[in-house]
């Protein structure tokens, strides 16, 4: 099958394989964007980590979801972490999120977030759209 010549450009084309992986990752090059000791990502994902433990964060959340779901339905974790920015100051802070399903038919159900701030902590049931 012909293609208008396209095929013979891509039968001429010549193709070098490479894996990516092997090349360095902007994170291993040395440069202006080196983050000081102590503050690269994966340190600030471990400081987070170790804050929620703290606070007992995660339980509280998984305490208001048994609270504000369905019954015959299940949780499925959608996400955990700090939020640094957003439309409002209620929305930085701690937050995690849960896909609710039911449990027979894995039909989703809605949504559960929650998140604690300085000061505030919160939670909002979300009803999937239907139809």
């Amino acid at each position: 099958m012909q293609f208008g010549g396209i095929d013979r450009a891509v039968r001429s084309a010549n193709f070098e394989p490479f894996d990516s992986r092997l090349e360095p990752s902007p994170s291993d090059t040395k440069g202006v964007n080196d983050d000081p000791p102590g503050e690269a990502l994966d340190d600030l994902v471990e400081l987070a980590r170790h804050w929620a433990k703290r606070h007992a964060v995660k339980e509280a959340a998984r305490k208001e979801l048994r609270k504000r779901t369905p019954k015959g339905s299940k949780a499925e974790l959608l996400y955990e972490g700090l939020l640094i920015d957003g439309p409002s100051r209620l929305d930085i802070g701690y937050g995690i999120a849960w896909r609710i399903l039911d449990k027979e038919s894995k039909t989703p159900l809605g949504t559960f977030r929650w998140g604690q701030g300085d000061g505030h902590q919160g939670s909002e049931y979300h009803p999937a759209k239907t139809g």
